[in-house]
């Protein structure tokens, strides 16, 4: 098998049931133990997401590897994450803007970029040959809770944009029921008038469809034309942006 058997252009995504089972993201997480001692991993609210990362962390401690878990997680905060805490490599169990009955895994260096081409193939030839290494009874790795990581986010962005309170604009921000809150936090921070829709995490997305194209942002949009806002902005499920 070849990488695009497994990886397409956003990480490992598919049907779960079918194609993301709980058996791949196990193995998954025995091959990246293989070069990693600490692993970050997040999630967005998909309701397969918990059984996904239980099977992730399971396959890297398994292998000796510590998991950091940062439960549900925007993409990007999954990224940054992965130097904030010193680890080797991070994993953001989503699909994006794809329906509920889909979800995936996303792999993550401590640059901050997704693994590349050659990262990738080392994953596959693992998974396909099942090279995996377990520890010893007394060598499996920990799992650990870090609750901080969407405030360390916020910080960051705040750091990064200078904004005078007294210009800062009205936003209307629609989460669609997904894990992007940092960005409605960094907002505030930064002295916006913010007003949310679908801001409640629910990975049925029952507020409107995942994917924000203009015709799933109408209510959005709408809300902008009749109120004061500046603008309106629209995330999936886990936003990379």
């Amino acid at each position: 098998m070849e990488r695009r058997d497994y990886f397409g252009t956003s990480g490992i995504r598919g049907r779960v049931g079918e194609d993301v089972t709980a058996d791949l993201a196990l193995n998954v997480g025995r091959a990246l133990a293989a070069d990693s001692e600490t692993v970050v991993v997040g999630r967005d609210p998909r309701p397969s997401g918990t059984v996904l990362v239980d099977a992730l962390a399971a396959g890297l401690a398994e292998c000796g590897c510590d998991v950091v878990d940062l439960g549900p997680a925007a993409t990007p905060t999954v990224a940054r994450a992965v130097a904030w805490r010193d680890a080797d490599a991070g994993v953001s169990v989503t699909a994006s803007h794809n329906p509920p009955a889909y979800n995936g895994l996303k792999c993550w260096q401590p640059s901050g970029q997704a693994f590349d081409g050659p990262m990738q193939d080392e994953i596959v030839e693992r998974l396909v040959a099942e090279t995996f290494d377990p520890a010893s009874w007394d060598g499996t790795g920990a799992r650990r809770e870090w609750a901080d990581a969407r405030a360390r986010h916020v910080d960051a962005i705040t750091d990064a944009v200078d904004v005078d309170p007294a210009d800062a604009p009205s936003v209307i921000v629609d989460l669609g029921n997904g894990a992007g809150g940092a960005s409605v936090d960094a907002l505030v921070e930064l002295g916006c008038d913010v007003e949310t829709l679908n801001a409640q995490p629910d990975g049925r997305f029952p507020g409107r469809p995942s994917e924000p194209t203009a015709a799933n942002c109408a209510s959005l949009c709408d809300l902008v034309a009749s109120t004061d806002a500046d603008l309106g902005i629209a995330h999936d499920a886990t936003p990379t942006g």
